[in-house]
């Protein structure tokens, strides 16, 4: 970073606010500076290929889109005992938005809002 230690340089050898010279050299290096550093980080950077994004990401969705009924916390209301989401990741798309529910001691079905 060769820019970057002139700049260092100018700024302490010198009252580079009060100078037109001084400030256009100044602005001149802190460009170098900027470019030596995208330069820096643009080698630097390690870029995923395609199938190693497509495997990531579909390991994360996956991950994500478990569909295992959950428990809701909220009780049947034949029984009493906890109501499981059947599907989590699934809404009815009605006006208001439901979700499936059952019972897993009594069988109960039904749907809740979501």
């Amino acid at each position: 970073m060769k820019a970057k230690e002139e700049l260092i340089k100018l700024v302490l050898d010198n009252d580079f606010i009060t100078a037109p010279r001084l400030r256009t050299e100044f602005r001149s290096l802190l460009d170098r500076v900027e470019i030596e550093a995208q330069a820096e980080f643009k080698n630097c950077k390690k870029l995923k290929d395609l199938n190693e994004h497509n495997a990531q990401t579909i390991s994360i969705q996956c991950a994500m889109t478990d569909n295992n009924p959950i428990l809701n916390g909220i009780a049947c209301p034949k029984c009493g005992e906890e109501l499981y989401d059947s599907n989590p990741m699934v809404t009815i798309i009605s006006m208001p938005a439901k979700k499936n529910v059952h019972c897993s001691k009594c069988d109960y079905f039904g749907y809740r809002i979501a």
